[in-house]
């Protein structure tokens, strides 16, 4: 059959086209009645309709707090063009503050998500090439990918790399070390393993792959499960062999978009 390897569209793709319809409908409603009595409410409330969307996927607060800054500030716009209440140039400037603050202490948190998301997005993108099979068959069990050459010490090497440059986060147990990722809920969320997707490597060397239910469905065609779980593995030991060469810059390239 023909490889499919597109992901399906995340419920954000619309989010532009609603933002400019909303701009023109304020636009449309200041020059018919040099006043923003509707327009605004429903923009703000439409933020943070979009913050507990992203909550519910990410299981990331700021995700929430975001939406609600981006809604209330939206609703302070009645201050410039209406001078109403309850909104005072007082609590413009309190929220404004708000604002810069929440951003300034949460950046590496939001700049983190949109990294694994993208580098994500990435990995089941190239995982999905080496699969040519589409069929239903999806399992909650770990994969077994069998097993390659390496200590412990290249284990974290190889977890502290792939967490720095934000490709997986990586969790260490005494088990093995997790290299997590997932198209849903955020691996900073610190979720339950069962919950997202890794892959995962013994102090012996044993590979093992998991693809979450939701990561899975993702995916355009609904590829052969094991096959997709096999490429991950392939990938992984692709990049494992760079890491032990000296040669992680190939990593990066390959993520590239």
């Amino acid at each position: 059959m023909e490889n499919v390897t597109k992901l399906k569209w995340t419920p954000g793709w619309y989010t532009p086209i609603l933002v400019f319809l909303f701009l023109f409908a304020s636009a449309v409603e200041v020059s018919e009645t040099g006043k923003l009595d509707y327009s605004v409410w429903a923009f703000g409330a439409f933020f943070i309709i979009l913050g507990i969307r992203d909550y519910y996927q990410s299981h990331l607060v700021t995700d929430l707090c975001i939406g609600l800054l981006f809604g209330t500030g939206t609703w302070h716009a009645l201050l410039v063009f209406n001078r109403v209440r309850p909104f005072s140039p007082l609590t413009y400037l309190l929220h404004l503050v708000a604002v810069i603050a929440f951003f300034i202490f949460t950046w590496p948190i939001i700049r983190g998500q949109w990294r694994l998301r993208r580098k994500a997005r990435r990995l089941f993108t190239l995982a999905a090439e080496a699969v040519h099979e589409a069929a239903e068959g999806f399992t909650g069990r770990p994969f077994d990918a069998g097993h390659v050459e390496i200590d412990q010490d290249e284990i974290l090497g190889f977890a502290r790399f792939m967490n720095g440059a934000q490709i997986a986060r990586a969790v260490v147990r005494k088990e093995a070390v997790f290299l997590t990722f997932s198209l849903g809920i955020s691996p900073l969320a610190n979720p339950d393993l069962s919950q997202i997707s890794y892959v995962s490597f013994t102090q012996d060397g044993r590979i093992s792959v998991q693809v979450s239910a939701h990561d899975y469905r993702r995916h355009r065609n609904l590829l052969t499960f094991d096959q997709l779980c096999a490429a991950l593995a392939g990938l992984f030991k692709r990049f494992l062999k760079y890491y032990q060469e000296g040669n992680e810059s190939r990593i990066l390239t390959e993520l590239q978009d």
